[in-house]
């Protein structure tokens, strides 16, 4: 996903929703974002309460789930997320990038910050890769 001055790319091992999965994954109008690494154990219990309360799903993946999470509840979704996961939103509408992981730091989430441009991943090699990071 490439929109202004924001790229996401995800390389995905399938846990859940082989199928239609494939990330990032957006909300309905196309304007947040997510790319998780890791599974959220209570997404099935999550997703009907956002039911519930008027959310439409596409796929069945519970990297979905969370953007409609960060939708109902903003920057508070990450209470109700019980898993393992790192991931990253763009919340284009607020010019916002969220980036978080489990409370336990069981999926790894490393950034790099250069004074222009923010560069995140789940392993090393990727951040040195993208120059912004030296090996020392």
């Amino acid at each position: 996903m490439i929109r202004n001055s924001v790229a996401l790319g995800h390389t995905r091992l399938s846990v859940i929703d082989t199928l239609t999965g494939w990330q990032p994954i957006a909300n309905e109008d196309n304007s947040i974002f997510i790319i998780l690494n890791g599974e959220i154990y209570n997404f099935k219990k999550l997703r009907a309460q956002l039911i519930h309360l008027g959310h439409e799903f596409n796929t069945a993946s519970d990297a979905e789930v969370i953007v409609h999470a960060y939708e109902q509840y903003g920057l508070k979704f990450v209470e109700y997320l019980n898993g393992m996961f790192a991931l990253a939103i763009w919340d284009e509408p607020n010019n916002r990038l969220v980036l978080a992981r489990d409370r336990f730091g069981k999926k790894p989430l490393f950034y790099a910050f250069n004074g222009q441009k923010l560069s995140f991943a789940s392993e090393v090699k990727t951040l040195i890769a993208t120059g912004q990071v030296q090996r020392t």
